[in-house]
Order: C-alpha cells, then structure tokens, then sequence
C-alpha cells in the first residue's frame, strides 16, 4: 500500500524533533518527510515530493503557514491537505485558517501521541474522501470542506478562550450567531475497553450512532463532535 506523505514545516528543530519521537509512522503507514523551516523551503519539498499532507506552524519567517497554504492551493489545487500548529494566543490566525479550508489544528505544546494520532487519522480520512469525490459532485467536495471546519471551529471553542468576552469576540470574528436562546452541553466519557485492539472505536462509533438516531426520533436538534476515541460532546439546543 502507497504510503501518506507528509511534510513537517516548523523553524523550531524541537518541535520536528518532538513530534518525529511521538509516534511509530511506519505503523500508520506514513512517511514523514525532511522538515521544512519556512513556507519558500516548504513550496519548494511540496512541487518535488507531492506530499498528501502539510503540518504547518503559522508563525514563520520569510513565508508564514497561512501564506503557504494559500500559494500552496493556488499553484497545486485542492492537495496537498493543510494542518495548522498554533499557540494559545493565535485565534485570529485560525480564523483565516479556515477561510483557507484547512482540515485541523494543533496547540503546539498540547501534542501528544493520542491527539497526533486523531489528527493524522481524521486528515488521511478526509483525503481519501476528498480523492473519492473530486470526480463526482462539487457539492459533495463541499460538504466535507464543510465538515473540516466545522471541526476546526468546535475544537476552538474548547481551548482558544478563556472567559465569556474571549467567546463573544470569538464569534464575532468568525461572523457566527448563535439563534437558540439556550444550550445545553454534556461530556460524553466512554469506558475503554483495553482487551481487544480497535474495539473502543467501533464501541464508540456505534454507540454515538445509536445517540444519534434516538435523538433525530425524538426530533432533538443536536450536534455530537469527538475529542478523541472515548471523550465526546453532544451540544442540544
């Protein structure tokens, strides 16, 4: 099987280092390509390898990520996918992220093995939707654009504020509104189920699935988006 490509672009070397140590990528089948350390480096490894994917911090010099991505998607199209490494303090810069259809973020010194894994897993699933769809309907290419933001706005809700004002100017930069007059939240914590390799995640799949299909029998509008493996959340509004 042709591995996933993907191409580190940091101008920290410990950040290369550290994500490089956390995970086996043979075992998920990825080759991780030699660092980048600006985005004019980045564009150059990007015409001559055909990554599939880019992990990219936005803070650079000479080229920054959200300046690559866009260079990127205007000489190379829809591929190669784009994943953003942020800090606490750049909010505004996801922002524009998602004007550039990114697929994820990562907090830079939040990463570990668990929430890298999710994000590459979640990334080569998109891109292989996105391979499947770009000969078929263009609407269908927009829903899981669609899809990828979303993500990337609810995983902000999370972690990008701290206090009520924060997420007032959240949405007000993102130009959302919230219509319903209240909303309720609950944090979904599955037990794991260690015995038997992959059976937390079709556990938790089917288990949200079910979630699902009560609730829409009930016609309670809702929204259920994943943390990782075991730890969801369902918003009902």
């Amino acid at each position: 099987m042709k591995k996933i490509k993907v191409l580190l672009v940091d101008d920290e070397p410990i950040i290369y280092i550290g994500i490089r140590s956390l995970l086996d990528w043979d075992r998920m089948n990825i080759e991780l390509l030699t660092n980048a350390r600006n985005g004019v480096e980045a564009l150059d490894v990007i015409e001559k390898e055909n990554p599939d994917i880019v992990m990219t911090d936005i803070k650079m010099p000479l080229m920054d990520g959200l300046e690559l991505a866009e260079e990127s998607k205007k000489r190379f199209g829809e591929f190669p996918l784009f994943i953003f490494l942020t800090n606490y303090d750049e909010f505004g810069y996801v922002r524009n992220a998602l004007k550039l259809q990114a697929v994820d973020y990562l907090i830079k010194f939040e990463i570990n093995e668990e929430s890298l894994t999710h994000t590459l897993e979640n990334a080569i699933s998109l891109l292989e939707d996105r391979h499947k769809l770009l000969d078929g309907s263009p609407s269908l290419v927009e829903s899981v654009d669609s899809s990828s933001q979303k993500n990337i706005f609810q995983r902000s809700l999370l972690t990008l504020f701290a206090n009520k004002s924060s997420f007032k100017n959240t949405l007000h930069n993102l130009n959302l509104k919230l219509s319903y007059e209240t909303y309720r939240v609950v944090f979904l914590k599955l037990k794991s189920f260690n015995s038997v390799d992959g059976l937390d995640k079709d556990i938790s799949s089917h288990a949200l699935s079910l979630l699902d299909e009560n609730f829409e029998d009930y016609t309670i509008h809702h929204t259920v988006f994943s943390l990782d493996s075991d730890r969801h959340i369902l918003v009902f509004f």
